[in-house]
């Protein structure tokens, strides 16, 4: 007997109830949505953000938060292609969009760099131990 495996959930993963919806904006700083398309709540737990080809290494926002959205963020800088957990975790609820920003994306100089036509790459975690990589063409 398998009774009650998959969870309480019915064995739907946050990552499955969450996609991305409409098309990522952005310059220095990118913009995008995410939809939860579940029937539960979502809570985010860490960001890994990663720009191909270009000379971006950092996301930096002096006097900002780096990473903002559903109600969460998170404050202070992180290198490209580290995981980082969010200061406040984001929660997306059942059938909601959010609209997360991620920036200033900066060169090793400190410049900022605008990512506008690459490929960014934002890895999330959720939670619930579930991820999933979203390609953002801003």
């Amino acid at each position: 007997d398998v009774a009650g495996t998959g969870g309480g959930g019915g064995g739907t993963t946050a990552a499955e109830s969450v996609s991305q919806a409409g098309a990522a904006s952005g310059g220095t700083d990118i913009s995008f949505q995410l939809e939860n398309t579940g029937s539960s709540d979502v809570t985010l737990s860490s960001i890994s953000v990663a720009v191909q080809n270009g000379p971006a290494k950092e996301v930096d926002n002096p006097g900002g938060k780096e990473v903002t959205g559903g109600d969460g963020a998170i404050d202070g800088s992180f290198n490209l292609g580290d995981p980082v957990s969010f200061s406040t975790d984001p929660t997306i609820e059942d059938g909601e969009t959010e609209t997360f920003t991620i920036g200033q994306f900066r060169k090793n100089n400190d410049d900022p760099e605008d990512v506008s036509g690459r490929t960014v790459e934002v890895t999330i975690n959720f939670a619930d131990g579930s991820g999933e990589t979203y390609t953002l063409s801003p």
